[in-house]
């Protein structure tokens, strides 16, 4: 058994995007088929080292929380309370999301795709307003965004968690909700 205080930290299985080697960021697609199975898998590991959690954590996103209940299912604590919370998300991928990683690695060549895909310090150019706007409405996002009159400043706390940089987020949503912290 694990010492008391440990963190388990375990990625989401297979979506059906990561399946058509797609960026999948902030999409919100279920577990493929070899998803269920890997999460299956992760819990039999758990299992075998008579690993039973306290808490379990995930992202809003369905892939996360159906591999937490399959994990959890596996353990036997089919019961316990999973707690999700959109500061868990994945990265957003802006206007690259959905596409196919091939076809972007031939189009921007290995050193830009490199850079976007895994770079602290860049971030690929935004996804369109209409696709954002899908996306904020999405039930990942479900209680995330809070109406306000007036926020002190319309890109706060929705910039980082959708990816964007600087004021050039400023023009990708109406100024009137901010994600939720």
């Amino acid at each position: 058994m694990p010492a008391p205080g440990t963190l388990v930290l375990l990625r989401h299985g297979q979506s059906t995007l990561n399946a058509q080697d797609r960026f999948t960021g902030l999409l919100d697609p279920r577990l493929s088929p070899a998803g269920n199975d890997e999460a299956a898998f992760a819990g039999a590991l758990l299992a075998s080292s008579s690993f039973s959690p306290d808490a379990v954590y995930t992202s809003t996103l369905r892939r996360t929380r159906d591999t937490a209940r399959i994990v959890l299912d596996v353990l036997g604590d089919p019961e316990a309370a999973v707690l999700s919370a959109w500061e868990l998300n994945e990265r957003s991928y802006g206007s690259l999301t959905g596409r196919a990683r091939g076809e972007l690695l031939s189009e921007l060549g290995p050193e830009v795709f490199r850079f976007w895909r895994r770079s602290y310090y860049g971030a690929p150019p935004p996804m369109s307003r209409a696709e954002l706007g899908a996306i904020r409405r999405s039930r990942a996002f479900a209680g995330c965004l809070r109406k306000r009159s007036r926020p002190p400043n319309p890109c706060a706390g929705w910039s980082s968690a959708f990816g964007f940089s600087g004021t050039s987020t400023c023009g990708q949503g109406s100024g009137r909700a901010r994600m939720c912290s």
